[in-house]
């Protein structure tokens, strides 16, 4: 495979799309993300031939904070659901530019907990909207990375996973083994989802700081 280096001072953008009914909108995104001086992967052109594409996706998403343009065939494409459960599986910041215009044959129920910025217009203030939540995200994920430690301390066990997110099926079943403590952001999950988690994983304990203050 292509030996892939990056300038390690760039923010980079990894912009998932279904070529099908969202290249036109990720080629616009591409070009503005970068007279932001922004970095952004763009596979028609960053992807050079002879090299393996799976494992060029997977480097490129570990190095990234991920955009994801939702449209119509976005949910029906494997490549599309591969990014998106590459990113929750190493953790990376996720953000999604909602673009559906008619509708779509399936939801993909991993991209929950995320944020959703509506843009299905392609307007250059919603492309721009939905890059700064994204920043917003990559700020929130390495202030919870900081804090990790701390957190652990807080909740009495030194391995606790701590998540820059809500907690949902896909962070319990990509956990092996299971953590016994799950600290993530408030507000608390309502009773309905915890109830949810517990039938999965019954001994996990679910956190927030505002909990563990409290105790």
């Amino acid at each position: 495979p292509q030996n892939i280096t990056d300038d390690p001072d760039k923010v980079r953008i990894f912009i998932s799309h279904s070529k099908s009914d969202g290249a036109l909108l990720a080629e616009s995104i591409h070009d503005q993300v970068r007279k932001e001086q922004l970095d952004a992967f763009f596979d028609t052109y960053d992807i050079l031939p002879g090299t393996t594409f799976a494992k060029v996706i997977e480097s490129r998403i570990r190095k990234s904070i991920v955009l994801v343009v939702l449209t119509d065939t976005f949910a029906s494409r494997e490549w599309c659901r591969l990014e998106v459960l590459t990113a929750r599986r190493l953790s990376v910041p996720v953000v999604v530019l909602h673009a559906l215009k008619d509708r779509e044959p399936r939801s993909f129920p991993y991209l929950g907990n995320v944020p959703v910025v509506a843009g299905a217009s392609g307007d250059s203030s919603r492309i721009a909207e939905a890059a700064g939540a994204l920043l917003d995200e990559s700020l929130e994920d390495l202030y919870w990375r900081l804090h990790r430690k701390a957190l652990q301390n807080a909740s009495g066990d030194a391995q606790a996973l701590v998540i820059a997110h809500a907690p949902d099926l896909l962070t319990l079943v990509q956990c092996d083994p299971l953590p016994k403590t799950i600290v993530y952001p408030d507000p608390p999950l309502g009773r309905a989802e915890s109830e949810l988690l517990e039938k999965l994983a019954k001994d996990v304990k679910l956190h927030t700081p505002m909990s563990l203050f409290v105790e």
